[in-house]
């Protein structure tokens, strides 16, 4: 059975030492509305004449939602949402068994569940060619390199790089369940968050995990993925509901360590130590979660023993999401808005995915551990063009991956589709 520590408000308190009154948990006044219903529910205890008489969802993935639409409400937005077109990031430590609790409260609420990005992928091009069979080739700085690469050498040139990449793919699983949310009304579930990215930021810097550069250069970059995190999250909703599921870092540990070698590259990490796990822990308690807890709701469960997945829907639709006043912080992304401003918010994330990603690139000259510099673009650029099969190939354009007649329709291409290619894993 798990243990629920309470939705927060009492938890982090005596943790956190958060100011209690009564002020704070205002019940909603008739000036302030929020354009969502109260609770969230089991599936099949939503109601079927409403479930019945919303629009049909949205068909975004080929079908561009044009300002025509916008502009005469020709497609309303929140006639189809209802009590579970929400938002939940399902937290916590390594081992825990985030993903697998995710999933089943995304199938128990009737939601869309989203994964966690793979890292892994992000060496290997659209061919299935491992692109780190070139680093013997490359010196360090112009290497390919990946998850599984930071697990054996966390010191390597490319380590923060590689988690400010991991920022872009958890923000880009993010907008796709926003735009599914906002064109379907179904909401998701989802395992971590682009906010919760920053412990595992802050727990490498703090581990020296970065590269074997001077102090001053080394702050450069941690200080270049906070502005990055800064330029960019502010574009997105966070979520209605932020679930933590909470265990030892020595048990986090022994459960990682209990993996098979052959099939987990994190049970024989040179990185995931008692050390490392204990001071993710501490960056979870102490700067994430009272973080997100003023702008969602927050669920903290021990989760030592693997609990009943009935008491935790139990405990949701305990949640009263109406209950925060216009003034107060939490919840204030998705208060009431003119249904012009939900239409807006519906074009960003459904049209504009290419102008969200870019923002991540931002300007920035010798951040050492962060961008190539141009010796090294050179270098590879020469390896690339004599050593690798597939030099000047265009997959997206390739008959062998997609066949003559989707490669012809191509050259009118699939709004969604040039825009991903802008998301697309980025190595250095």
């Amino acid at each position: 059975m798990a243990t629920l520590r309470t939705s927060f408000r009492l938890y982090s308190f005596s943790v956190f030492g958060v100011k209690t009154g009564a002020s704070t948990f205002l019940k909603c006044t008739t000036e302030a509305r929020v354009i969502q219903h109260r609770f969230i529910c089991r599936k099949e205890h939503l109601d079927p004449e409403v479930v019945a008489a919303k629009p049909k969802p949205y068909p975004y993935e080929r079908k561009k939602y044009n300002k025509l639409r916008q502009a005469f409400f020709l497609d309303e937005t929140t006639t189809r949402w209802d009590e579970n077109s929400k938002v939940i990031a399902v937290d916590g430590p390594i081992g825990v068994g985030k993903e697998k609790f995710a999933k089943q409260l995304a199938e128990m609420c009737g939601m869309k569940y989203v994964p966690e990005p793979d890292m892994n992928a992000i060496c290997y091009d659209d061919y299935g060619f491992d692109m780190r069979q070139l680093n013997v080739l490359l010196p360090e700085e112009a290497q390919f390199y990946n998850l599984e690469m930071f697990h054996q050498n966390p010191l390597h040139h490319w380590a923060g790089a590689m988690q400010y990449e991991y920022l872009r793919q958890r923000s880009f699983h993010y907008l796709n369940g926003l735009a599914h949310l906002y064109n379907t009304g179904q909401g998701f579930v989802t395992v971590r968050s682009p906010w919760s990215d920053i412990v595992f930021m802050d727990t490498m810097y703090k581990h020296g995990y970065f590269t074997a550069i001077i102090y001053i250069e080394l702050f450069a970059a941690f200080n270049y993925y906070y502005r990055g995190r800064k330029n960019t999250l502010w574009e997105y909703q966070r979520p209605h509901l932020q679930i933590y599921l909470d265990i030892s870092p020595e048990l986090s540990l022994q459960r990682i360590k209990s993996k098979p070698e052959v099939v987990s590259m994190e049970a024989k990490s040179k990185v995931l130590n008692l050390e490392f796990l204990t001071t993710l822990n501490d960056q979870y308690k102490n700067q994430f979660l009272p973080e997100i807890y003023k702008a969602s709701e927050l669920l903290v469960y021990d989760w030592s023993k693997e609990g009943d997945m009935d008491e935790v829907i139990e405990d949701l639709e305990k949640l009263d999401f109406e209950q925060y006043n216009l003034k107060g912080d939490r919840l204030e992304d998705w208060r009431t808005y003119p249904d012009y401003k939900f239409l807006e918010l519906r074009t960003r994330y459904t049209n504009e995915m290419n102008f969200l990603a870019h923002k991540f690139d931002m300007p920035a000259y010798n951040v050492e551990g962060m961008k190539m510099n141009m010796e090294a673009a050179e270098i590879r650029q020469d390896v690339l063009k004599f050593y690798y099969p597939n030099y000047g190939k265009d997959p997206y354009y390739d008959p062998k991956i997609h066949g003559y007649l989707k490669v012809l329709l191509r050259f009118f291409p699939n709004y969604r589709e040039r825009h991903v290619r802008d998301w697309k894993c980025k190595n250095s």
